[in-house]
This record gives C-alpha cells, sequence and structure tokens, in this order.
C-alpha cells in the first residue's frame, strides 16, 4: 500500500509546493518590467486562443 502511495499520490502532493517553489523562485530573479508583465498577461494567454475559435 505504501509503494502504491510513493508512485501515484506523493507526485500529486509534491508538485504543486515544486511549481509554487520555482515559480517564486523565476519571480524573484527575472527583472522587475518581465516579472510585471507575465504576472498580469498570462491569463490573456489563456482566455485569447479560445476566443478565436
Amino acid at each position: 500500500m505504501a509503494r502504491a502511495f510513493a508512485d501515484d499520490g506523493a507526485p500529486g502532493i509534491v508538485c504543486p509546493f515544486e511549481y509554487h517553489d520555482s515559480l517564486v523562485t523565476a519571480f524573484r530573479l527575472a527583472p522587475v518590467a518581465e516579472a510585471n508583465l507575465i504576472n498580469y498577461l498570462w491569463p490573456l494567454l489563456l482566455v485569447l486562443p479560445g476566443t478565436s475559435v
């Protein structure tokens, strides 16, 4: 049972934390102007392709 959790459940728990840590690190290392553009414009990158269909 523990082996099944390590194979299936652990990535589902670890990946969101790893993603958040990577995102914070990337924003910390990026220049301020580029980080602000990415931070505020990423929702448009999700919505705009769906509106052209």
